[in-house]
């Protein structure tokens, strides 16, 4: 059917009427929502400033259901509530802080929040102290529309004041918090330094942590990191586990002690694989080492630390009657397994042993196996290591080896 030109402009008129009214009920709705959920918000505000001790509670439960925004019409309850005499109140309210003051970005609502929280640095509640110092660097660090993009200069200090506070949770929210912002990087460093001799462990796993990016040619960090690596708790030497290569390759020779000390720990966070690839970069200097290493070199050692410390003795400590030892069982192993991948990382070992000539006469012979893993590695352990002459001859031999320079072919 043909719809004349007024009968199409009619029903045009009535599809835009009725989307427009569409748009209005879902915008009325939406605010409806808002209303309501505010009204909500202040009502379990009054609630957490008036009621009992388990409507308090209750109400504060509550406010983890609301959105950032309307949990933060219950901020002035909140921070009210951190002075409560019952201390599951405060702890309440001090962990919701995190939560609604994401949403604070007005410059006067700032600065009261700010100065509650100062003052908030000065409670007997450890769980207020932490709540208070979490919430003065997000405040200025993670709050959008912020009117600072750093710490003002008595935030700084009350920070700065609290990584020295009795509690350890305190300390390592300050240190969070602090180390957050850029600035000049030898007081943030020697504020990580003397953090990885905190009594608290979380506090020395959280500075060993951040002091990553420190480290450059700092000696001390160094030497900071590598005593971490033999701290007595796990979660400590577990920071430890993003240091596989120190920049630069250089190890403090005063760290060896703690070197040969972590090599005694079972962790597997402690990643003692890291430990003994920084003792081969040290070279002949970690020759007091070796004895630690050989005792990882029994069958009772998780292989791949096992293999890891007999590459390393060979690297350390070259033509010693140690190193010498482990030689006739690695050959072993890799006429054993020529074809497999134990082969493959037995050639791997026996690279560290190429100063013996019995191992250079068996990776050319491993050479010469076309089809395996171990054969290939070989291959590429004699390309890197011999002089251009001897490259040329492994290379030919092994072009014989796969048939291409065969007369007979």
């Amino acid at each position: 059917m043909i719809l004349s030109p007024d009968r199409k402009r009619t029903r045009h008129r009535s599809l835009a009427m009725m989307l427009v009214l569409v748009a209005f009920v879902a915008i009325g709705l939406w605010a409806w929502r808002n209303v309501d959920e505010g009204l909500q918000a202040q009502g379990l505000a009054l609630t957490i400033r008036s009621g009992s001790p388990d409507e308090r509670l209750a109400a504060m439960d509550e406010l983890w259901r609301l959105t950032p925004d309307q949990a933060n019409l219950a901020l002035p309850a909140l921070l009210a509530a951190l002075n409560d005499p019952s201390a599951p109140i405060r702890a309440r309210a001090s962990s919701l802080l995190d939560y609604a003051v994401l949403k604070v970005s007005d410059p006067s609502e700032v600065s009261e929040t700010t100065a509650t929280l100062l003052k908030a640095l000065g409670h007997s509640d450890p769980a207020v102290r932490r709540g208070a110092v979490a919430n003065l660097g997000r405040l200025y660090k993670e709050v959008p529309k912020s009117p600072a993009s750093s710490l003002p200069p008595e935030v700084a200090q009350a920070l700065l004041k609290a990584t020295s506070d009795p509690a350890g949770p305190v300390r390592e929210a300050a240190l969070a918090r602090l180390t957050e912002f850029e600035g000049d990087p030898k007081p943030r460093l020697a504020l990580l330094l003397a953090a990885t001799k905190d009594p608290d462990e979380r506090v020395r796993a959280l500075a060993v942590m951040r002091l990553g990016p420190e480290i450059g040619d700092s000696v001390d960090a160094r030497r900071a990191v590598l005593h971490a690596l033999s701290d007595p708790e796990k979660s400590v030497r577990a920071a430890t586990g993003g240091f596989r290569r120190l920049p630069g390759g250089t190890v403090p020779i005063e760290s060896l002690p703690d070197l040969i000390a972590a090599l005694a720990y079972e962790s597997p966070d402690l990643h003692r694989e890291s430990v003994i690839e920084i003792l081969e970069v040290m070279g002949s200097e970690a020759r007091p080492a070796v004895p630690a290493l050989l005792r990882l070199t029994g069958p009772d050692t998780l292989a791949r630390v096992r293999d890891c410390a007999i590459g390393a003795v060979g690297a350390i400590a070259p033509e010693s009657p140690e190193a010498l030892a482990l030689i006739p069982p690695l050959l072993d192993r890799l006429r054993a397994s020529n074809v497999g991948w134990d082969g493959e990382r037995a050639v791997s070992i026996l690279e560290k042993f190429l100063w013996d000539p019995k191992v250079e006469a068996a990776l050319r012979v491993a050479a010469k196996v076309w089809d395996s893993a171990a054969g290939e590695a070989a291959r590429g352990v004699l390309r890197r290591r011999l002089d251009p002459g001897d490259r040329l001859n492994t290379l030919i031999q092994s072009l014989k080896a796969r048939s291409f320079l065969d007369p007979g072919r």
